[in-house]
């Protein structure tokens, strides 16, 4: 189910799979990408663990989440880390969750995990940026 949800940090495109209580997995997908680029994975998991409350949203300026109030910063990840994925979780009422994060949403996952106030207790990164290249 596709609804957008109100959060401190503003409105946010959220796709819903399984019940509305139980352990949470939240899905972070890539530089291009929406909340319905994670579906499919959404959709195995829902088959393997249909016990699991499955969340995944649209960054701000993805799918139908509304822009930014600025531009993208250098430190837009850490932004997303710190900020945008703890107000969806306040929004949400979720107190720990596991996250599997696709590219940019990978390295927003590694973040958020190595926050000392971190509500993650387990990344599942695929492709994230670990390092930068020199220019």
């Amino acid at each position: 189910m596709k609804t957008l949800r109100d959060t401190s940090v503003g409105p946010l495109e959220v796709v819903r799979c399984g019940p509305e209580q139980g352990e949470t997995v939240i899905f972070l997908h890539h530089g291009f990408g929406t909340a319905a680029s994670m579906q499919a994975v959404m959709d195995v998991f829902a088959v393997r663990r249909p016990d699991s409350r499955l969340i995944a949203y649209s960054r701000p300026g993805c799918g139908v989440s509304p822009k930014r109030a600025a531009a993208k910063s250098v430190d837009y990840l850490h932004i997303e880390a710190t900020e945008v994925l703890p107000a969806l979780l306040d929004a949400e009422g979720i107190n720990i969750a596991h996250v599997v994060g696709h590219s940019d949403g990978g390295s927003i996952a590694l973040i958020a995990a190595a926050q000392p106030d971190a509500r993650v207790v387990s990344v599942t990164a695929i492709a994230p940026h670990s390092f930068v290249e020199p220019h």
